[in-house]
């Protein structure tokens, strides 16, 4: 089964590396690209066996439920969703697990970067405590809604992510 280990492994490549480039040049991150990886990464654990293709629905499913909470408190794209889905799909739970918690801690120290070469630590660490103030105080008011630097590609650190997954991995 190493070849599936293979393929499964060539096509996220390819998907991240895809999805890197699209989100540079655009923005988005397609369904043209996520949604087949996905069934992929499952037709992939189906030859695999049944325990395989749990594993990757599994992961997918975490994905899922992950993704949603971080698109509701971190304002993550529904195209970074798909992307992280489509990870759980083609490597499995504890892969998904993993590459999730790395590419926290790398999204993290982007967004550190995207700050500081924009010049804008004043003004994110004032939405960031007025915000933190006005949901300690229970209200739901949301600052950095129309923020004027401009998204950050987290697709980068998604790939970036499962990179690292990949070289813990092996």
């Amino acid at each position: 089964m190493l070849t599936v280990k293979i393929a499964s492994i060539t096509i996220m490549a390819v998907m991240l590396t895809v999805a890197v480039a699209t989100d540079l040049r655009s923005g988005k991150i397609y369904n043209w690209l996520t949604f087949p990886a996905m069934g992929a990464g499952l037709a992939l654990g189906a030859i695999q066996g049944l325990p395989a293709l749990g594993d990757r629905a599994l992961g997918l499913s975490i994905a899922v439920v992950l993704a949603v909470v971080l698109q509701a408190a971190a304002r993550m794209s529904g195209g970074d969703v798909k992307l992280l889905m489509a990870v759980g799909a083609l490597q499995g739970a504890r892969f998904l697990l993993w590459a999730m918690l790395l590419t926290c801690v790398i999204g993290g120290l982007m967004a550190i970067v995207w700050i500081v070469r924009r010049r804008i630590v004043k003004e994110t660490a004032l939405n960031l405590g007025l915000n933190v103030m006005t949901r300690a105080a229970g209200l739901r008011l949301d600052v950095a809604g129309g923020s004027t630097v401009g998204k950050m590609p987290y697709s980068i650190a998604v790939a970036l992510g499962a990179l690292a997954a990949l070289l813990l991995a092996a």
